[in-house]
């Protein structure tokens, strides 16, 4: 028995996707809902001064195009130093089950944001 994997490629060279945007595609191409909720709630945990965090989902139509609508509601965050972000988001990564890959992938991620955001 084979098994078949998918690729989807994201090229934001021409226009830029937003992070909601991007979690309502992963679940409009089925990504388990209750454990992307479950995950982005867990921040709470890891960042300080995260509180109240809700995450909302529901589906919307525009201009005839079907997709997830993805909203983020907390209270007021302090502003964070990107070490901070760093920090957090290893500690959040590092207790979700995610395989290595995955983990390293978020890893290098943040650090490439922090540090692009730091030489503007």
């Amino acid at each position: 028995m084979s098994s078949s994997k998918h690729v989807a490629i994201i090229d934001c060279q021409i226009a830029g996707i937003s992070g909601d945007m991007i979690v309502g595609a992963l679940l409009d191409l089925g990504a388990n809902a209750t454990k992307v909720v479950e995950a982005m709630k867990s921040v709470e945990a890891y960042m300080k001064g995260c509180k109240n965090l809700e995450v909302m989902i529901r589906d919307v139509t525009r201009r005839g195009f079907h997709a997830k609508k993805v909203g983020v509601k907390a209270e007021e965050v302090p502003e964070k130093t990107g070490s901070e972000l760093i920090e957090a988001t290893v500690n959040c990564i590092e207790n979700l089950k995610l395989p290595v890959e995955a983990k390293q992938f978020a890893s290098d991620s943040i650090n490439t944001l922090v540090q692009g955001s730091s030489s503007t």
